[in-house]
């Protein structure tokens, strides 16, 4: 079994952190990042991102690499676990 559903599971975790919401917040039918293009999904990070920080954040690096459709090019947890110790990494 693959773990990229897991990683996107992290990755929905640590946007509610960002945003501050709970997962029924989340969850909310005009909230359905399975509904969303990925640039809106790297946009909508990335706005919220800019408002204390660059684009280079770690966090920011994360959650657009645990978010991506493409299971093969999603970030494994120990790719997550790199970025966040390394501080920051271009995206």
């Amino acid at each position: 079994m693959s773990s990229a559903a897991d990683n996107w599971a992290l990755g929905c975790l640590l946007l509610c952190l960002l945003f501050g919401l709970t997962l029924e917040e989340f969850a909310a039918p005009h909230f359905r990042l399975s509904s969303m293009e990925q640039k809106d999904i790297d946009d909508l990070i990335q706005s919220t991102i800019e408002k204390s920080s660059s684009e280079n954040h770690p966090l920011a690096v994360c959650l657009k690499k645990l978010l991506i459709r493409d299971h093969k090019e999603r970030f494994t947890a120990q790719q997550v676990l790199d970025t966040l110790d390394k501080g920051s990494v271009s995206v």
